[in-house]
């Protein structure tokens, strides 16, 4: 581990503890000159004794870039070193790693400090999925040139350009140069910037390009490849000397990095945090000493086995892989054997106080075949914090007839009640509003398609906390669904797909959730690996 010469390298067997101060003050400077000799790319030649000893950007980021969470200097691992060694060989490269890995430090961040150094006259366009996320990046890079000592040691000629009128912030910075060219030495893009288009650059640098907004459909995918084949990739020189840098994870088929490390002019590298994901997660082994098997196998006991293999290891789910599985589906229907849906709210224990109640509501107002149905599911909160569901019923039904619904469920349950509001539907909360009773709440819920896809919280963690055993659904003694609503809530998770129209009782009852949450703000989703094999 570790990419800079230690002590070892320098005087085999010597314990600096047992040296003299005036001889420890001599190997230390002696190892710092080592250091940035590696850090500014330069060999030794053979026979010195230090041949083996690796020069470039990874030394540099090892040597002069802190972590930006703790401040401590960075230990490379031996694939970051393989990172900058791809990108040395390969004009054009992609490479698709897992997340929490140190992308951002050794790529967009070290490595255009290093190439800078070597050569201030190179222009990169920096893009993200998002623009602050490119001007974060380029601004980090600004404060580096400007602030760190240790960068300024290794590369004394790297500083501002001293031109009146020099860009030097988060949206653009330019160094000191001998060319006269009108763009800058690195710009932030965000993807689908027309802006990229009034610029020339030596190197496209792509840094996490793809993200849930730009993957989630084939049309927003399709927009992000037209984009980068007909606008951001026609900057490079026409020479054929300009290089492609792209490193990211992987969100879906077809995106932007599937579908340029498919390319024959693209060479490709794929990582994974875990080295055996098709073993026993109890017999993972991990890429990185930072992340470690308990750490991989805490993570995908909490998050959808797609997500994690996407996220971990880089691996893409088809399309139609099933979100809901039917195992955890079974497993809600087996907690909830003997139970039926209610008129009341269930209590706490005989003769008890009841426990609180949530409904949610999906609207689509109207009697006709061509509009949605309404669905109003409502759960109920348990002790050990599952969710029962305790009532759903849907149809195509008239304003009045919704709203009166709304009321009577509000009334049986005194539940708390967040109904889907847009534009076009917040008449119907404001009209219950007016008409409120002390019995229950109503709140409006809008929905997105960030906070619907959001990862920890959108509609898919609802098929994480089934995997966790925290979902209770009616059944008869068999285990098998008592109530129709049900069975078609069951049906809708069977044929959910991330990209296409979700089933309305589905979308009601991810809305009663977050109702619930936002009524237990404090409570954390995290089971151990282990809990999920007993179960």
């Amino acid at each position: 581990m570790g990419t800079l010469a230690t002590l070892d390298d320098l005087a085999p067997g010597v314990e600096l503890a047992a040296l003299p101060p005036a001889q420890i003050v001599d190997y230390t400077h002696a190892l710092d000159e080592i250091h940035v000799r590696q850090a500014r790319g330069i060999p030794w030649p053979l026979g010195s004794g230090l041949e083996h000893l690796p020069v470039g950007p990874a030394a540099l980021v090892e040597y002069a870039i802190a972590d930006e969470s703790t401040g401590q200097r960075i230990e490379n691992a031996d694939f970051h070193e393989a990172w900058h060694d791809f990108f040395d060989r390969e004009s054009w490269g992609v490479i698709e790693a897992p997340v929490g890995h140190g992308k951002t430090n050794q790529i967009p961040i070290g490595r255009t400090i290093y190439e800078l150094g070597k050569n201030p006259s190179l222009r990169f366009a920096l893009c993200c999925a998002t623009y602050e996320q490119a001007s974060d990046r380029v601004d980090a890079i600004r404060q580096h040139i400007d602030t760190n000592v240790l960068v300024r040691k290794v590369f004394p000629g790297l500083y501002r350009a001293r031109r009146r009128g020099a860009p030097w912030g988060s949206k653009a910075i330019e160094v000191e140069r001998k060319t006269r060219a009108k763009d800058a030495s690195v710009t932030a893009f965000g993807v689908g910037s027309k802006a990229i288009t009034g610029g020339r650059f030596d190197r496209m640098l792509l840094d996490d390009v793809v993200d849930e907004q730009t993957s989630a459909t084939e049309e927003q995918r399709e927009k992000l490849t037209t984009w980068w084949d007909r606008k951001a990739s026609t900057r490079l020189p026409v020479t054929g000397k300009g290089r492609i840098l792209a490193i990211g994870t992987p969100w879906a088929r077809g995106d932007l990095l599937d579908l340029l490390g498919g390319r024959p002019d693209f060479g490709r590298q794929v990582w994974s945090a875990v080295t055996n994901p098709d073993d026993d997660p109890m017999e993972w082994g991990s890429l990185w000493a930072h992340m470690t098997p308990a750490e991989l196998r805490k993570r995908y006991a909490n998050m959808l086995p797609s997500s994690f293999f996407r996220m971990y290891c880089c691996r893409i789910s088809d399309p139609k892989t099933k979100v809901f599985q039917a195992g955890w589906i079974k497993w809600a229907l087996q907690q909830g054997v003997g139970r039926t849906f209610l008129d009341a709210p269930p209590a706490r224990y005989i003769y008890g106080p009841t426990l609180p109640c949530f409904t949610g509501v999906d609207v689509g107002v109207g009697r006709e075949e061509r509009h949605n149905r309404s669905s109003i599911v409502t759960i109920a909160l348990l002790p050990d914090r599952r969710r029962l569901v305790v009532d759903m019923q849907s149809g195509r039904w008239t304003g009045p007839e919704l709203v009166s619904r709304i009321m009577g469920v509000g009334i049986r349950f005194g539940s708390e009640i967040a109904v889907e509001s847009n534009a076009a539907q917040r008449f119907l909360v404001d009209f219950i509003e007016e008409r409120q009773r002390e019995e229950f709440t109503v709140e409006a819920h809008y929905t997105t398609g960030a906070n619907k896809r959001d990862l920890t919280w959108g509609l898919e963690s609802v098929a994480v906390e089934l995997r966790a055993g925290r979902w209770v659904f009616p059944s008869n003694d068999l285990g098998q669904p008592t109530e129709g609503e049900l069975r078609a809530l069951i049906v809708e998770m069977d044929e959910y797909r991330p990209t296409e129209h979700t089933g309305d009782r589905l979308m009601a009852l991810w809305i009663a959730r977050e109702q619930a949450r936002r009524f237990s703000p404090e409570e954390e989703l995290e089971v151990e690996y282990a809990d999920l094999q007993e179960r």
